[in-house]
């Protein structure tokens, strides 16, 4: 009993020593993953700026254009997740920065406005946290179960 309680001790005062160094990858982590998404979304490209409107036309169902959107988001969602966000907090931040993102590209050559990106933005914001919170909870099973 005294070893199991001197040993639950030293857990804890690891964790206590780990914690600020996981926050600090956390922010580091979501820090990256905006940068990314920033980037690729707000850099000049040459050329007229287009604007589409109707997400149902094939040249903004493009799979490429699609996935890459759903990725872009889902990458800081996930992280957003580790922060403890909720779902709806996190949807509601991804389609408010989605919307933000295009009509920024309103004013950047080259760049397409469309609805389609803001559609696709938000389904990545869902999908990454989703996937994080499954992954996360798996991760707690196996935790639990190896205990």
């Amino acid at each position: 009993m005294l070893i199991q309680k001197a040993r639950d001790q030293a857990v804890a005062a690891c964790v206590e020593r780990v914690r600020p160094l996981s926050t600090l990858l956390r922010r580091a982590a979501l820090a990256a993953s905006l940068a990314l998404l920033l980037g690729a979304t707000l850099s000049p490209v040459g050329g007229s700026n287009h604007l589409a409107l109707a997400p149902w036309a094939a040249r903004q169902l493009d799979p490429v254009n699609v996935v890459g959107n759903v990725v872009l988001f889902a990458l800081p969602s996930a992280v957003l997740w580790c922060f403890g966000w909720s779902l709806r907090r996190t949807v509601a931040a991804g389609f408010v920065l989605s919307l933000a993102i295009e009509l920024l590209q309103l004013t950047i050559p080259g760049r397409t406005t469309a609805t389609a990106d803001v559609l696709c933005n938000t389904l990545g914001a869902a999908v990454g946290w989703l996937a994080a919170a499954s992954l996360g909870h798996r991760q707690e099973e196996l935790s639990r179960d190896a205990a």
